[in-house]
């Protein structure tokens, strides 16, 4: 594998990395924050009005920016991935049955990553503004209205997540047995017979 090869595919690799770790640490942050705020119940001054959860709305606060940053990340670690892994395709390091599997695992956390980021996170964070809103000055149906949109999504979005880290963590079980079982690609250059 010649040097820039070599390059592209720990771009690619660094990249699969950060948009792993971007899917399960906005997992586990959410796991952490929502029981522990549940638990301490608190009674938030600027809803005094409201009549449901103050912990949901307080959890759902550190939760939305830690949901917005990963979002984010997610978009740009899956973009350096996917190009890198595009280079690696076009000189022949990614190839045949091997690289067509790698490219469905990539691929399909692309595609989740673009949908969650450009259309059902921008239309979960609308429900839950106007949810706040609408809490803060006690208007409670509304409030009440506005979080079951919410809740609705929600599901689907964890899918999203779960199905995007399942298909990186396969594609790179993928790329390491390729590198195992193939052999060199057909660019790669060969010592040519000096004339004698």
């Amino acid at each position: 594998m010649s040097r820039i090869a070599r390059v592209a595919e720990a771009f690619h690799a660094v990249g699969i990395t950060v948009w792993a770790m971007a899917l399960g640490g906005s997992a586990l942050a959410a796991a952490v924050v929502f029981p522990e705020m549940k638990a301490l119940g608190p009674a938030l001054p600027g809803y005094a009005s409201y009549t449901g959860d103050h912990w949901m709305i307080a959890a759902g606060h550190v939760g939305r920016k830690v949901f917005a940053i990963s979002d984010g990340v997610e978009l740009g670690a899956s973009a350096v991935a996917v190009v890198a892994l595009a280079y690696l395709t076009r000189c022949g390091f990614v190839r045949g049955w091997w690289g067509a599997l790698r490219w469905m695992g990539v691929g399909l956390a692309a595609g989740l990553a673009i949908y969650n980021g450009l259309v059902l996170a921008p239309r979960m964070d609308m429900a839950l503004v106007a949810y706040w809103e609408a809490a803060k000055e006690g208007r409670n149906q509304e409030a009440a209205a506005y979080r079951e949109v919410f809740s609705a999504e929600h599901p689907l979005a964890s899918r999203i997540k779960g199905t995007s880290l399942t298909a990186l963590l396969l594609s790179t079980a993928i790329a390491a047995a390729a590198r195992k079982n193939s052999a060199p690609p057909p660019c790669t250059p060969k010592e040519q017979p000096r004339p004698g």
